[in-house]
């Protein structure tokens, strides 16, 4: 019987074999380990640097006041933001000029943000004079301080002075030793978009055109607090200068009812990007009768108006106008009412005005309004309250001075193109909202005219307009 061929690895080569296996797996293993520390250790000084970008774009959104200097101070707030000592960076001066050089900064006027206005509206190309950003349609740049609304901080190797956002690796150079090549460093980035937007709240559906647009002028420069404003509604499908007429509320849609519950309560408007949408047709009696709450006058049926939902001011007393008026144009007076008459007849026989007022130096209706709130309360035991307050059973604790204080937008109409007709448009400087005392009620007349007092401008301090600082990207 012949025996079979048997073949067989000498025990020594298969050691070896067994050895160049091991040492194969080895280099693997300790690649992957060092692999793995260096990608954890780069991931965690990535999120560092992601929060770096996020605190520094935010401090420089903060600065974005619309101020000519705006940018600058922006750039400055982030640099002194971040300049503590980093390690996500190779040095400890972390983030100077050299760090965040101009060019990590990049401004925009809009994003496409929820508070931003649409590139269709009218006057969008006078509010961004910036071009869109390529390959991002919604976003455009800024070219000033004046119309810089967003910032985006840029940390990036790529830049100058990026080698500050190399990150050494500390383990796989390790295989060099081995003879194999590897990165001894890895770069960073982090990017952050933040904004600073200016949203207009509570303010009611009602604007005029400004007056002296065309002139030079405006209206915030010309008008001095404490004249008189008489505001003559608009006549159909035509914007006047100097006239009033209605805007949409947007949380209701257009029509008469809406536009009176929101002159009655502006209060339910809530805050709205700085859009606008004129509101057409004849809307008198509703409207005034919104507005004439505030003087606790109801009229209409029961469930349209009432002074539980609709307070009256704690003082409706009734001021006069101006004893001279603008040349040429009556709707705007110069603050000289007739301070004494209107003292001899709604206060008690000789009662004494607060020291400086007369008519040599009259105070504003609006100044005289707030101390007769504040100083003819009802003494305990004492005399009635003065007719010219409200002794209902209302107003609640909600009803306070400014129930008669409106913000009202003032538009530039001949630059917005508004002629008539329902048009939309952007809400900009020099545009805002002039704050206007009402000084009695709107009267039945066919011109329905509103008096009031030009209280002053409302500025970026204003609680009704409101600053949101928020990070998007």
């Amino acid at each position: 019987m012949q025996a079979g061929n048997h073949s067989m690895i000498h025990p020594s080569r298969q050691r070896g074999a067994y050895l160049v296996m091991m040492a194969l797996l080895l280099v693997v293993l300790v690649a992957v380990a060092a692999l793995v520390l260096d990608i954890g250790r780069v991931l965690v000084l990535r999120s560092d640097m992601q929060a770096a970008a996020d605190a520094a774009a935010l401090a420089a959104a903060a600065e974005l006041d619309g101020r000519a200097d705006a940018r600058e101070r922006a750039r400055g707030a982030a640099r002194s933001l971040l300049s503590h000592e980093g390690r996500f960076a190779r040095v400890r001066d972390l983030l100077d000029e050299q760090g965040l050089p101009d060019e990590a900064f990049s401004f925009y006027c809009v994003i496409g943000s929820r508070f931003d206005p649409d590139d269709s509206e009218p006057g969008f190309t006078q509010y961004c004079t910036g071009a869109q950003v390529p390959g991002e349609p919604r976003k455009y740049f800024s070219t000033s301080g004046a119309d810089t609304n967003y910032v985006r901080v840029s940390l990036d190797a790529s830049m100058a002075g990026g080698g500050r956002y190399m990150a050494d690796l500390f383990f796989l150079p390790v295989l060099a030793v081995i003879g194999e090549e590897t990165a001894t460093e890895v770069g960073l980035m982090a990017r952050a978009l933040a904004g600073r937007s200016h949203i207009f709240c509570n303010y009611p559906p009602m604007a005029i055109c400004d007056p002296f647009e065309g002139t030079g002028d405006r209206f915030r420069e010309r008008m001095t607090p404490g004249g008189h404003v008489i505001m003559k509604q608009m006549g159909a499908n035509q914007w006047t200068p100097g006239n009033f007429g209605f805007l949409q509320p947007p949380p209701a849609g257009p029509g008469a009812p809406s536009v009176a519950r929101f002159l009655a309560d502006e209060g339910q408007l809530g805050c709205t990007p700085p859009t606008f949408t004129t509101q057409t047709g004849g809307m008198t009696q509703q409207t005034r009768r919104g507005v004439n709450t505030r003087f606790d006058q109801y009229e209409g049926p029961p469930h349209e108006f009432n002074p539980a939902r609709y307070p009256p001011a704690p003082n409706i007393s009734a001021y006069p106008l101006d004893q001279t008026t603008e040349p040429g144009d009556a709707r705007f007076g110069r603050g000289d009412w007739n301070f004494e008459q209107y003292w001899q007849q709604n206060h008690p026989p000789g009662s004494v005005p607060p020291s400086g007022w007369s008519n040599l130096a009259p105070p504003t209706r609006w100044d005289v309004y707030n101390w007769e709130i504040n100083h003819d309360a009802i003494p305990e035991g004492g005399q009635p309250t003065p007719e010219h307050l409200y002794t209902g059973d209302y107003p609640p604790p909600e009803s306070v001075a400014e129930r008669r204080l409106l913000h009202v937008a003032v538009l530039s109409c001949q630059a917005l193109g508004l002629t008539g007709g329902k048009s939309s448009g952007v809400i900009f400087e020099p545009d805002g909202f002039a704050k206007i005392f009402l000084t009695s009620p709107v009267d039945t007349s066919p011109d329905a005219e509103i008096h009031g007092e030009y209280v002053g401008w409302a500025g970026r301090d204003d609680k009704e307009i409101q600053v949101d600082i928020q990070l998007y990207e």
